[in-house]
């Protein structure tokens, strides 16, 4: 699978969000599956059961690269540091 547009996972120095918040138009659920690493059956489903933000023109769906992002940075895996466990999605 190609990387989508010209800003692919490992471009640049900053974080996945600020990459995807940079994108001038809406991303392809195939798009978002390789900045994800996910199968996009994947992005489809956390789509249609609203666990990602997403938008449906007729039969498409896409992903606002803004709405995306801050979805990202909400879901951050972070350590839980009384723990020492992960915490994510």
């Amino acid at each position: 699978m190609k990387r989508p547009r010209e800003l692919n996972a490992s471009a640049g120095g900053s974080d996945l969000a600020s990459r995807i918040e940079k994108l001038p138009s809406a991303l392809t659920a195939t798009e978002l599956a390789v900045f994800l690493n996910l199968g996009k059956s994947a992005v489809y489903e956390m789509a249609a059961t609203g666990r990602i933000p997403s938008i449906k023109i007729g039969a498409t769906v896409r992903f606002d690269p803004s709405r995306t992002a801050a979805w990202i940075r909400q879901h951050e895996m972070v350590a839980d540091e009384t723990r020492g466990r992960i915490r994510g999605f």
